[in-house]
């Protein structure tokens, strides 16, 4: 699946979120294995300019997907994750049009899940 920068920030927020902090191995392999998946190399930091500030913001210089396997495990732990995600996202006021279009990608109803 073609995912952007952002997608791929939301998602690793998303998952991280609601990844146990602490289980066992065969829990925690696919998480460590998507979050992998979806992280930015330094490679790829330098080329798409992707900065890191201070003030917590990210800004990179171009549009640019990556190709990240989602395979049915992944695709729960990213279901999961974003579950647990969207009240936090809709009780700070950030969710943008490009977080719905994320939901929508991956299946999520915001109608089957208590915010505030």
């Amino acid at each position: 699946m073609d995912l952007t920068i952002l997608d791929r920030l939301l998602l690793m927020y998303a998952v991280r979120l609601a990844a146990p902090a602490h289980s066992n191995v065969i829990t925690m392999r696919p998480i460590s294995d998507l979050i992998h998946d979806l992280d930015f190399p330094e490679e790829e930091i330098t080329e798409k300019q992707i900065t890191f500030h201070k003030d917590g913001s990210i800004t990179w210089n171009e549009t640019h997907t990556k190709s990240v396997e989602i395979g049915p495990v992944a695709m729960d732990i990213i279901h999961s994750g974003l579950i647990s995600a969207i009240p936090v996202w809709d009780k700070a006021d950030e969710i943008t049009l490009e977080h719905m279009d994320l939901f929508r990608k991956f299946g999520v109803s915001i109608e089957d899940i208590e915010v505030a």
